[in-house]
């Protein structure tokens, strides 16, 4: 195809998607239930419930190649280039009447993996620029230890929490009702994004993106003391009771 062909998304389009992001994401401080954001594909009948640190960089940047063919998967699927062009999103919030037509599933990992994910991702680096733009404000302090980030965690009313760290409960269930028809698991990706595919007849391009970022079920074993085990059991017991993870 021709180049000069190629349909770009419209700018007045894409500045309203980025207000509206914005308007959403400050809304969010009221508590963690409401940061809880669908990322939607209309035209495909598909809408992903973000769930930090549970593979949504990857899952966002598939949704977003739904959106825009026209658009570098290489470049898409870079690991910052998502979070850096939001406007390029198209997203609600739970409770809106368009998802009543899409396909809503969303994605969740074991306790261990996620917290290991975001510490390594987020805290263990002395200079962490996560700490500086975010996290900071929060209590935490770039390569803290694994116990002092757990530190952290624990002292913060849970509806306080960060996304990143919120239970998974509370992001995939509004009181006892599920916000998706379908919750896959990050351990068996490959296997649960094709029953997504299947049912809603497309193909999601899925980089492998943040592989460093916490690894295996076991790899996060290790890495963790058995008191640091002992308290993540506790402060994510409801996710591992809800989503049958073993500890």
């Amino acid at each position: 195809m021709n180049s000069a062909a190629v349909s770009r998304p419209n700018p007045l389009h894409r500045f309203g998607q980025t207000l509206r992001y914005w308007f959403q994401a400050g809304a969010a401080g009221s508590g963690h239930r409401s940061r809880a954001l669908f990322f939607v594909a209309r035209k495909h009948g598909l809408a992903y419930l973000q769930v930090p640190k549970a593979a949504c960089t990857s899952l966002r940047a598939a949704i977003c190649l739904l959106n825009h063919p026209e658009l570098d998967p290489e470049e898409v699927t870079g690991s910052e280039w998502i979070h850096q062009h939001r406007e390029m999103n198209d997203i609600l919030q739970p409770g809106a009447r368009e998802l009543r037509r899409l396909f809503r599933f969303t994605f969740v990992r074991h306790p261990y993996a996620r917290f290991v994910s975001f510490y390594r991702n987020k805290i263990a680096e002395p200079n962490s620029p996560a700490v500086a733009k975010r996290f900071g404000s929060q209590g935490f302090s770039g390569g803290m230890t694994v116990d002092s980030a757990l530190d952290v965690v624990e002292a913060t009313p849970v509806e306080q929490l960060d996304p990143h760290l919120v239970p998974q409960v509370d992001l995939v269930y509004l009181d006892s009702t599920s916000l998706v028809e379908f919750i896959g698991r990050v351990e068996r990706l490959a296997e649960d994004i094709k029953l997504v595919e299947n049912r809603c007849g497309v193909s999601l391009k899925l980089p492998h993106l943040n592989r460093a970022s916490g690894g295996s079920i076991d790899r996060a074993r290790e890495l963790l003391a058995e008191s640091g085990r002992t308290r993540l059991q506790r402060i994510y017991a409801r996710d591992f009771e809800r989503f049958a993870y073993e500890p």
